[in-house]
């Protein structure tokens, strides 16, 4: 990686574009290997941490709201994901971009296992190292889940297998591809920041767009837009299409849920991929915890059980748990609107199990108007200003039936992000529960 940089950085002044935990691992990595490179940093707010910093005296800061400008200044833009350049494409030729997802791909990529979809990324990923785990490998976990890729450089060697999760926004700029892809499935998600659905797929397509022959692409077959995006690729890429079987998903496992048995397969296929033996497979299968957030079973406060799946942020999703958990009274829905399609989810619920619809936020207050013409005479709507007010409605829950969080809509109205959404309610409900001692 550092000769790969070093190619690289020759070719001009540097610029770190965005400053987040990402962008702050890039910092450090190149700190460290090129001490004296004159850097730059631009992010968009005006007082990010810079902690790791300070006393840089090779060090330019562009911080603010027009720090995007600062591009046509600089040759080599190494960009973080989520930090959009759709208004600045015109600056951008001729310049060098790079990204850590870009540079760990052209190195690593022969050991690199890439996973993208919609939904299921850390799921998948997640299950994958752990059978790696447990069978013997020497294997590392790396990107969208938490763990910026150049924090794990200095731990591989030539026979590290690396689990590489990627969102749209890794991918968004790449130009190579992990020996091992997953495109799990494609749903509308993230429109507001790539512009529609088109420029969407585009980038998560771009896990398998730069594939050689002998690489390998494992899918679902079921998914319609990932099979429609795979016809109009095949004539300019090359790949061993390996589809998934629902059937082999079917495992004991702490994952429930339909969509979990895809995973699951799409796991199988590619640790088989990897050399992995199907009975060490099944051993690690049976010992997986589900993550967090993810139909997390909270607990049975005063009768009634809670889930905690604040993990959607897309219609189909919700509908999967609502599937999954059949006792369902209770479904709390919405957060911040990004203008996704609620018409098959308003309709879906209508006929639903569902019996208390309870809607926050701009999204939910969207998917309450579109709900009230489908609503059956035995639901009941609420629309609650602030998230904190759904405690108020757990008593309406009859004992034995179930309360589910799974909100088809982002968390970032009244949260950071996803995880502290569910962890909000996963205190609302254990505080439900001491309420009945």
């Amino acid at each position: 990686m550092k000769a790969l940089l070093a190619h690289y950085l020759q070719r001009g002044k540097v610029l770190l574009l965005g400053f987040g935990r990402e962008g702050q691992s890039t910092y450090r990595y190149l700190r460290h290997h090129f001490p004296n490179l004159p850097l730059a940093i631009a992010d968009l707010s005006e007082n990010p941490d810079l902690t790791i910093a300070e006393g840089d005296k090779n060090l330019t800061l562009h911080l603010g709201k027009n720090y995007l400008d600062a591009i046509e200044e600089y040759d080599v833009i190494i960009k973080s994901p989520g930090v959009q350049l759709r208004s600045h494409q015109h600056i951008l030729r001729g310049k060098t971009l790079l990204s850590q997802a870009g540079l760990f791909l052209e190195s690593y990529g022969r050991q690199i296992i890439g996973i993208t979809g919609t939904k299921g990324k850390s799921t998948t990923s997640s299950l994958i190292f752990h059978i790696l785990n447990e069978a013997a490998r020497d294997a590392l976990l790396v990107g969208n889940i938490g763990k910026p890729a150049f924090d794990f450089i200095n731990k591989i060697n030539e026979e590290t297998m690396i689990v590489f999760e990627l969102s749209a926004h890794q991918l968004e700029y790449v130009h190579h591809a992990p020996h091992i892809a997953i495109l799990l499935n494609l749903f509308e998600e993230h429109l507001d920041y790539f512009g529609g659905m088109d420029a969407y797929m585009h980038a998560k397509m771009n896990i398998t767009r730069y594939q050689r022959p002998g690489d390998y692409l494992v899918f679902d077959k079921e998914n319609e837009r990932t099979n429609h995006q795979l016809k109009l690729l095949a004539p300019t890429t090359h790949f061993h299409p390996l589809k998934i079987s629902e059937a082999e998903g079917y495992q004991t496992s702490a994952l429930a849920g339909r969509h979990n048995k895809k995973n699951m397969a799409a796991a199988r296929q590619a640790c088989r991929l990897a050399g992995i033996t199907e009975s060490e497979i099944d051993s690690a299968i049976k010992t997986f915890k589900a993550l967090e957030h993810r139909l997390e079973w909270v607990g049975n406060f005063c009768g009634r059980d809670f889930y905690n799946d604040s993990i959607s942020t897309i219609p189909e999703s919700a509908m999967e748990a609502v599937k999954t958990i059949e006792k369902t009274y209770m479904l709390i829905l919405g957060g911040f609107d990004r203008g996704i399609n609620y018409d098959s989810l308003v309709r879906f619920l209508a006929k639903s199990q569902v019996q208390l619809l309870l809607f926050t936020g701009d999204a939910g207050w969207r998917m309450a108007r579109l709900f009230a013409p489908f609503c059956r005479i035995d639901q009941q709507v609420v629309v609650a200003e602030k998230f904190t007010e759904i405690a108020r409605y757990f008593s309406r829950i009859p004992p034995g039936r179930a309360c589910l969080l799974s909100p088809a809509a982002s968390s970032y109205d009244e949260f950071a992000n996803f995880e502290e959404r569910g962890k909000a309610y996963k205190k609302m409900a254990e505080n439900f529960g001491a309420s009945c001692h």
